[in-house]
């Protein structure tokens, strides 16, 4: 793990600990999924993500990998609709990076979730008083949207929310099923739903396993 930027692919490689030790983990033989996240175009280029997959492969050719986009900074201070524009026109061009590498790797699953859009589509509906569970835009209690007004890191309920749309993605759970903890279930499950729905365009041919 590293925040921010220090987190990106690029970063990753090229900081010489951090390197060694998720190669230590990839040297295991199994690792199944490797998780790569994004953070600008200088430090989440086509090679760098290219270069954690030859490895991971290296080590268990069976591995399968994920890209996942999140929300761009600043969401509590910019206007909703250009905030939600921007984390899916960055997520665009994070996907034609996946589609070479599946291109590349035609033998090799490959999956991308924009979870980006689950921010905005909070904002909205906070701002729309559809939330039931959320009470301010920013705060450090469980009832708060963000926990910073400056870069708009994610609040519990909508990091909870974004980790029950991968697990939806990428296992295939129904979001029905999907459990909403302390929150309500009929919003998480909206939410989740139109985060799946808009990523099924990025869904790709993935080979069996």
């Amino acid at each position: 793990f590293a925040s921010g930027a220090r987190g990106a692919p690029g970063s990753l490689w090229r900081d010489g600990e951090k390197r060694e030790q998720i190669e230590s983990r990839l040297q295991s033989g199994s690792v199944e999924l490797l998780g790569m996240t994004s953070f600008g175009r200088f430090r989440s280029s086509y090679e760098d993500y290219q270069q954690w997959i030859d490895l991971a492969l290296k080590h268990n050719p069976r591995a399968s990998f994920f890209i996942g986009h999140s929300w761009t900074a600043g969401g509590p201070r910019i206007d909703t609709e250009r905030f939600d524009q921007r984390i899916r026109e960055t997520g665009e061009q994070l996907y034609q990076v996946v589609t070479r590498l599946r291109q590349e790797y035609p033998g090799t699953a490959i999956y991308f979730i924009n979870y980006g859009v689950t921010a905005s589509g909070m904002k909205a509906r906070f701002e729309a008083g559809e939330l039931e569970d959320i009470e301010s835009l920013v705060g450090r209690d469980r009832e708060a949207l963000f926990v910073d007004g400056l870069m708009g890191h994610g609040g519990p309920m909508l990091t909870e929310v974004s980790a029950l749309s991968w697990l939806s993605i990428l296992y295939g759970v129904d979001v029905e099923d999907l459990d909403s903890g302390p929150y309500s279930a009929s919003d998480v499950q909206e939410i989740v739903a139109e985060v799946v729905a808009y990523n099924r365009s990025f869904d790709g041919d993935y080979p069996e396993r």
